[in-house]
C-alpha cells in the first residue's frame, strides 16, 4: 500500500523538533553535571589536604619522640614524656602507646593497666611495621583499650637496631566529623572515605563504617568500576547507581606515609539537576503533547499498514509451513532408507566375517614363503573393502559406532594428502591442482579419525569429479565463531568451531540438485565416473554424529562444502603403539562366546584358540545362563543383538545375579546403543564392532582381564 508523501511531512517535522529540543536539554544537563563535579572535586581536595596536614603533624611528632633515648629505653623520663605529650594533645588523640619489638604493649598514656602486656602483634598494621620497619597508617580497627581508632605507627631504633613501635591512636570518627561532616549537598549529598584496601573508614550512613565497600555496593557494576580506580590511587569523576539511585561523584586520593585513602563526595542526580527542574518540566509537557499528537496521527497510518502486514504474515506462515513439510518429508525418506541400509549392512557384516577374520588365522599358519599368502591377503583386502562399504551403509543408518578422540583437523588433512588414496586420485586427475590452506593455531576437536578421513576423501573425490579439464581444489581449515544461521539448520549452537572447507572451481551444483545431494543413493555421476550415491550421505550423517553443521555454497564458479566441528579445550590424544600378536596371547583363560550366529561363534572361538585362550560357545542367552550356573568363566564375549530369546543386556543382567562381577566384553555389528552403555554401567568392558579381527578382539580381552 502506497502512503502519500504529504502524510509523512508532519510526523517528520514533529520528530525533528522533538530531537532538537531533547538535544538542547541533554547538553544543558551534561554541562550542569560537569560544573557540579568540579565543585565536588574542590571539596574533596580541600578535605584531603587538611587531613594530610594533620597526619603529617602526627608523624612529625612521632618521629621526634621515637628518636629520644628515654622513649627507646622507656625509662621513667620516657613515660613522663609520653604522659606529657598526651596531656597536651588529648583533644586530638585517644592514646600514645609504646609497643615492644615482639608486639606487646609496654606502656600507654593515658595509663591503662589492662592494656599493659597485651599482645597486639596479630593486628595487621603491627604485623606490617614489624616486617617492614617503616612508618604506616592503619585502617580503622578496635584497639585493645576497647574503642575504634586509626593508628599512626613509627618504628623505634637504638644503635640501628629495631626496638619496637611508638603508636598514636587517632579517633578518626572525630577527625572525619570535623572535616567531612560539614560537606553536605542538599539532602542526599555527602563525603565518605575508604582505605587502600577498600574498607569504609568514614561514612555518615549508619552501619557503613568498617565494612568493605564492595560488600556494600558490589552489585552495581558502575560502582565497582569507580572503586577499582580509587584503589589504584586515581583522581576523577564518575556516575554510578546505588540502590537504584543514580549518583554523581568526585574522588581524590590522600597520601598518608606508605599508604593512601580516597575521599569521595557524591550527590544524587536528582539534587544535581534541581536547578533544571523548570526546564525539565517544560520539556516533559512538550514531549507529552508531541507524543499525543503523533499517536493520533499515526493511528490512521498504522491502521492502513496493519492490513498489509497481516497479509504478508499469512503468506510467510504458509511458506514456512510448506518448507517445514518438505523438510519433514525429506527426513522421513532418509530415515526409511537408512533403516533399510542398516538391516542390509547387519546381514552383510555376518557374511563378511569369514572373509575378513579367517585370513588372519590362515596367514598365521602359512610359511612366510608360501605362494598362496598373496592370494589369502587379496581375499582379506577385498573383504575389508566390502566392509568399508558396509560401514558406509551403517553411517547412512546412523548405526555405526563413532569412537571419538581429541585430534587436530590439520593432522587429518596432512595425513590424507600423503595417503595412497590421494596419490591414486592425483594420477586419475593429473590436470587438477590440489592445495591446502591450514591455520596452525587451530582449535582441537573430538572426532572419529576414520570418519574424518572418509568424509574428507568423499568431498575431495566429489570435487575432482566436478571439474572437467584443468582446475583447482583447495582444502582449508580455520577457527570460526558461529552464532548466526545456516541454510540447512533452524537452530545453531553459539560457540567456537573448526571449519573444514573443500572448494573447487568446477561447474557448480544446480539449485534442484542442491536440495537432494545428501539423500542416500542420489547421484548424478555419468558413465566412467562410478559412485554408490552414498558419499555425501556419509558426510551428512558423520556431521550429525559429531554435533556439527554443513553449509554448501555453489554457483557457476564452483562449489564449497563447509563443515563446522565444535571446538574443544582438550589436549591431543597420544597415538598408541603397534602391538605384537604375541602380546595379545592369553594363558589358557576360559572364555564363553555367546552369539546366535553359528559362523560368528566359530570365528570368535578360532581366533581365541589361536591366542591361547580356552574358548567355548553357546547360541543363546538362555544357554549362556545355564552354562554359567555350573561353570566359571574368566570372561564372556557377548553379542548384543539376538532377536530370538534374551538379548545381550537381558542375558548380562541375569548372569551378574548368578556371578556378581562377571567380566565381559560386548560385540555387535550395530552402533553403541543405549543397551550397550547400560551393560557397561553394570560392569561389562569394552565394546567391539564386528567383523572380528585378531588384534581387535585380543586387545579388548586383554584390557578386560587386566581390570
Amino acid at each position: 500500500m502506497q502512503i502519500k508523501k504529504r502524510y509523512l511531512v508532519l510526523p517528520v517535522l514533529v520528530v525533528l523538533f522533538g530531537f532538537t529540543y531533547y538535544s538542547v536539554y541533554k547538553e544543558v544537563k551534561n554541562k550542569t553535571i560537569k560544573e557540579f563535579n568540579v565543585q565536588q572535586m574542590l571539596l574533596a581536595k580541600q578535605a584531603a589536604k587538611i587531613i594530610e596536614k594533620n597526619f603529617t603533624h602526627y608523624f612529625h611528632d612521632l618521629a621526634y619522640l621515637s628518636k629520644t633515648a628515654d622513649i627507646a629505653d622507656l625509662n621513667k623520663n620516657g613515660k613522663k614524656l609520653m604522659d606529657s605529650f598526651y596531656s597536651s594533645s588529648f583533644d586530638e588523640i585517644r592514646a600514645i602507646t609504646r609497643i615492644s619489638k615482639n608486639g606487646r604493649i609496654i606502656y600507654t598514656a593515658p595509663f591503662n593497666q589492662k592494656a599493659i602486656g597485651a599482645d597486639v602483634s596479630y593486628q595487621e598494621h603491627n604485623r606490617l611495621i614489624m616486617k617492614n620497619q617503616q612508618p604506616i597508617v592503619s585502617d580503622v580497627f578496635t584497639a585493645v583499650q576497647g574503642y575504634q581508632a586509626v593508628a599512626c605507627l613509627m618504628p623505634i631504633f637504638a644503635n640501628d637496631e629495631y626496638q619496637g613501635v611508638l603508636t598514636l591512636l587517632v579517633p578518626f570518627d572525630t577527625l572525619a566529623k570535623e572535616f567531612l561532616k560539614n560537606i553536605t549537598i542538599g539532602k542526599g549529598g555527602y563525603a565518605w572515605v575508604i582505605s587502600q584496601k577498600g574498607r569504609v573508614l568514614y561514612c555518615p550512613v549508619p552501619g557503613h563504617a568498617g565494612k568493605s565497600v564492595i560488600d556494600l555496593h558490589g552489585k552495581s557494576a558502575s560502582f565497582v568500576s569507580m572503586t577499582r580506580k580509587m584503589l589504584n590511587q586515581k583522581t576523577g569523576t564518575a556516575t554510578y547507581t546505588d540502590n537504584k539511585i543514580t549518583k554523581h561523584a568526585a574522588y581524590y586520593p590522600l597520601q598518608l606515609g606508605s599508604t593512601f585513602w580516597s575521599i569521595v563526595v557524591s550527590t544524587p542526580e536528582k539534587e544535581v539537576l534541581a536547578t533544571m527542574t523548570g526546564f525539565k518540566n517544560r520539556f516533559s509537557l512538550i514531549a507529552i503533547l508531541l507524543t499525543l499528537f503523533v499517536s493520533v496521527y499515526s493511528y490512521y497510518i498504522m491502521k492502513a499498514s496493519t492490513i498489509v502486514k497481516e497479509e504478508q504474515k499469512r503468506r510467510q506462515t504458509e511458506e514456512d509451513l510448506r518448507k517445514s513439510e518438505k523438510k519433514i518429508a525429506r527426513l522421513k525418506k532418509m530415515e526409511s532408507i537408512g533403516l533399510m541400509a542398516g538391516g542390509i549392512a547387519h546381514d552383510l557384516n555376518n557374511i563378511l566375517s569369514g572373509i575378513v577374520s579367517y585370513p588372519d588365522l590362515i596367514l598365521m599358519q602359512l610359511p612366510a614363503d608360501s605362494p598362496i599368502r598373496k592370494h589369502v591377503k587379496a581375499i582379506q583386502e577385498s573383504g575389508l573393502r566390502a566392509a568399508d562399504i558396509v560401514s558406509d551403509l551403517l553411517t547412512v543408518a546412523r548405526g555405526i559406532a563413532v569412537n571419538k578422540k581429541t585430534l587436530s583437523v590439520n593432522t587429518i588433512v596432512s595425513e590424507y594428502l600423503i595417503s595412497p588414496e590421494h596419490h591414486k586420485l592425483e594420477k586419475m586427475y593429473p590436470d587438477i591442482n590440489f592445495k591446502a590452506q591450514l591455520d596452525f593455531n587451530l582449535f582441537n576437536i573430538d572426532a572419529s579419525p576414520a570418519h574424518m578421513k572418509k568424509t574428507l576423501m568423499n568431498l575431495v573425490l566429489n570435487a575432482s569429479q566436478a571439474i572437467v579439464g584443468d582446475g583447482n581444489i583447495t582444502i582449508s581449515a580455520s577457527n570460526q565463531f558461529l552464532e548466526g544461521s545456516l541454510k540447512l539448520y533452524a537452530d545453531i549452537h553459539k560457540g567456537n568451531y573448526v571449519l573444514l572447507a573443500v572448494s573447487d572451481d568446477g561447474a557448480g551444483i544446480s539449485p534442484a540438485d542442491l536440495e537432494r545431494i545428501f539423500e542416500p543413493f542420489y547421484t548424478k555421476k555419468i558413465m566412467g565416473r562410478s559412485g554408490t550415491g552414498l558419499g555425501l550421505t556419509v558426510v551428512w550423517n558423520t556431521m550429525l554424529d559429531h554435533n556439527g553443521y554443513i553449509n554448501v555454497k555453489s554457483d557457476n564458479g564452483g562449489t564449497t562444502f563447509e563443515l563446522y566441528f565444535p571446538a574443544t579445550d582438550k589436549q591431543l590424544t597420544v597415538a598408541g603403539k603397534d602391538i605384537s600378536i604375541n602380546n595379545l596371547c592369553g594363558n589358557g583363560e576360559k572364555i564363553l562366546v555367546v552369539d546366535d550366529e553359528k559362523i560368528q561363534r566359530e570365528i570368535a572361538c578360532a581366533l581365541l584358540t589361536q591366542l591361547n585362550y580356552t574358548a567355548e560357545s553357546v547360541s543363546s542367552g538362555e544357554a549362556a545362563i545355564k552354562r554359567i550356573k555350573n561353570n566359571a568363566f574368566d570372561l564372556i564375549v557377548l553379542d548384543m543383538i539376538m532377536p530370538n530369546g534374551l538379548n545381550g543386556l537381558e542375558t548380562y543382567k541375569k548372569i551378574i545375579k548368578i556371578r556378581p562381577g562377571q567380566k565381559a566384553i560386548i560385540a555387535s555389528g550395530y552402533a553403541e546403543t543405549e543397551d550397550i552403555k547400560t551393560a557397561q554401567q553394570l560392569g561389562a568392558g569394552k565394546y567391539i564392532k564386528k567383523p572380528y579381527t585378531i588384534e581387535k578382539i585380543g586387545l579388548a580381552i586383554k584390557e578386560a582381564l587386566s581390570q
